[in-house]
């Protein structure tokens, strides 16, 4: 050492060396741990029950993969965070160019590389048109009409990016209804039907191309209907006395608006004795019972098997039951498996690229896969993608596809009495 240079200077510049070293140490520490965000748009009516189950069911998926880890793509660990735009779809006054706005601000501001949601047919189809134009995969989670896909076929280049995980497309969902009605007619002998549906787009396919040609087909007269009710409608009396006069033994109903809680409101009121059998979205909640002051007795309704207790979908009801309060509708359960598919198929494609991510989701969709093998909570059916990108419907067999269940309000209970591998109970007549 130089007889000039004191003990301070020393001990000065030992530490700034270790000052330099410490920093040096928490720089290379933080350049390998860096994180990156997944931005996954939820896009749907967020004031709204659909809504509600859209943003519930990405958080608890969220929630689950972050806790779990995250994903690692290329060595760098990404973490799922969302971004929530209110479409206000649920509103029937509401124009669609609200749902297109919704789009573009997720696709502009907040420059996600998914987007998951919506909910009324002919919005989500304004709303398809805005994704396509920035090339964001869509995950359709609550709408069914037939056109949403079968764009696909028609231009799949465009509309490439359009996947649906529920519920099955109009045409598919009606033939639910069949398999339904033909176990009716069997086991209680029905054989006289009256149709009612709110005055939407999904509605009138469901009805025209499925129901009013195969309804007869399996022995039942269409007594009266089809009657398609605004979605404004505060006021069934009309509607009522009308299925009264038919004779009228099951009502087919199709409601996924709040005009269904007026319907079921009528349809005891005026003691009507038809038993409604078909869709009616608000029935699918446990709190309906409480809305309607137990005028929903009876009344049964389709739904997905993931909404209430059974041995399909146990695991996420228990757990959304746990968490929220109450029971989920079908846009849960569907969100949450969604989630749990855009992670896989970014994991698989090793790139946040659109186009990888459309292969990838088309690679895992096209061979299927459990919902139970997919996501710690996913329903026990299998998810599979068709040609068009629509999800496949497995009809009463869960090995198949899809399962969609009939659920019946008895005594205050929901009891899944469809299909056989679902079921927790029978049907009961009023």
């Amino acid at each position: 050492m130089m007889r000039g240079v004191s003990k301070l200077t020393v001990i000065g510049l030992l530490i700034v060396v270790l000052v330099i070293g410490i920093a040096g140490y928490y720089y290379f520490t933080t350049q390998t741990e860096e994180v990156k965000e997944i931005r996954i748009g939820i896009a749907g009516p967020l004031e709204h029950i659909h809504g509600i189950g859209h943003k519930r069911g990405a958080e608890m998926a969220v929630e689950e993969i972050n806790n779990a880890g995250g994903i690692m793509i290329n060595g760098t660990k990404y973490i799922l965070k969302l971004y929530f735009e209110d479409t206000r779809e649920a509103d029937p006054t509401i124009p669609v160019e609200e749902g297109v706005a919704a789009i573009s601000r997720l696709a502009t501001v907040h420059k996600v590389h998914v987007i998951i949601g919506g909910f009324r047919s002919d919005v989500v189809i304004a709303m398809q048109e805005e994704a396509m134009k920035y090339k964001i995969p869509f995950i359709v989670a609550g709408a069914s009409a037939d056109t949403i896909t079968k764009r696909v076929i028609e231009d799949y280049e465009k509309y490439k990016y359009t996947f649906r995980i529920t519920p099955t497309n109009s045409t598919s969902l009606a033939l639910s209804y069949i398999e339904i009605y033909k176990y009716l007619r069997m086991e209680y002998g029905f054989s006289k039907v009256y149709i009612i549906a709110e005055d939407a787009l999904w509605t009138r396919i469901m009805v025209e191309k499925v129901l009013q040609p195969y309804l007869p087909k399996l022995g039942y007269t269409i007594v009266g209907g089809p009657t398609f009710v605004p979605l404004d409608a505060r006021d069934m009396s009309a509607e009522m006395t009308d299925i009264i006069d038919s004779g009228a033994e099951v009502i087919a109903t199709i409601f996924s608006g709040d005009v269904g809680i007026i319907f079921t409101k009528y349809w005891s009121d005026m003691g009507v004795k038809a038993v409604p059998v078909g869709i009616n979205v608000y029935s699918q909640q446990e709190i309906f019972w409480n809305m309607t002051e137990g005028k929903c007795n009876y009344e049964a309704t389709l739904t997905d098997v993931g909404t209430l207790e059974g041995p399909i979908g146990d695991a996420f009801y228990k757990a959304y039951l746990e968490k929220y309060g109450e029971s989920p509708i079908y846009t849960a359960p569907a969100t949450y498996q969604a989630v749990y598919l855009v992670a896989r198929a970014i994991e698989k494609a090793q790139s946040l690229n659109s186009d990888r991510i459309v292969k990838a989701l088309e690679e895992i969709g096209f061979k299927g896969i459990m919902g139970n093998e997919l996501a710690p909570l996913g329903n026990k059916f299998l998810i599979k993608f068709t040609k068009n990108h629509d999800i496949m419907w497995g009809i009463s067999d869960p090995s198949k596809g899809m399962l969609m269940g009939l659920q019946q309000w008895q005594n205050g209970k929901r009891v899944i009495v469809w299909p056989p591998a679902a079921a927790t109970g029978e049907l009961q007549l009023p």
